[in-house]
């Protein structure tokens, strides 16, 4: 039933949004935290991890 206007249309059978919707309070303060990381404003003290395992070993402890 989903599939079939996808194939026989070229066009999904639900709307999709012209435009993004503005970030939140929290989410604009993400981002702007990771820029300032990104540009070495502030120091990106975030953990590295080179497995999965250290990585999810590390979010059990949050």
């Amino acid at each position: 039933m989903t599939i079939h206007p996808l194939i026989s249309h070229k066009q999904l059978p639900f709307e999709v949004p012209a435009e993004h919707p503005e970030p939140n309070k929290t989410t604009r303060r993400a981002l702007a935290e990771a820029e300032a990381k990104a540009l070495g404003v502030i120091p990106d003290n975030s953990p590295a991890f080179d497995n999965t395992k250290d990585a999810l070993e590390h979010l059990d402890k949050l």
